[in-house]
């Protein structure tokens, strides 16, 4: 995959809202598409085979009194 920042490829300056717009629709339509084919996010992907860090809770936390919940 090609490591490429949208800044490097266009530079905002001296354009309209309208033109700034018609290039980002473009690039996402286009550009992006023929770079990164697979449909799965890969932050998904390291989640769904992440192992957890710590144990999960097996009791209720702890009932933390404050001057507003007493």
């Amino acid at each position: 995959m090609a490591s490429t920042r949208c800044a490097s490829v266009y530079r905002g300056e001296g354009t309209s809202h309208e033109e700034a717009l018609e290039v980002i629709e473009t690039f996402g339509k286009y550009v992006i598409p023929e770079f990164d084919s697979d449909p799965v996010v890969s932050t998904d992907r390291y989640r769904a085979t992440a192992k957890p860090k710590f144990a999960a809770f097996n009791r209720e936390p702890l009932r933390i009194t404050t001057l507003y919940n007493e």
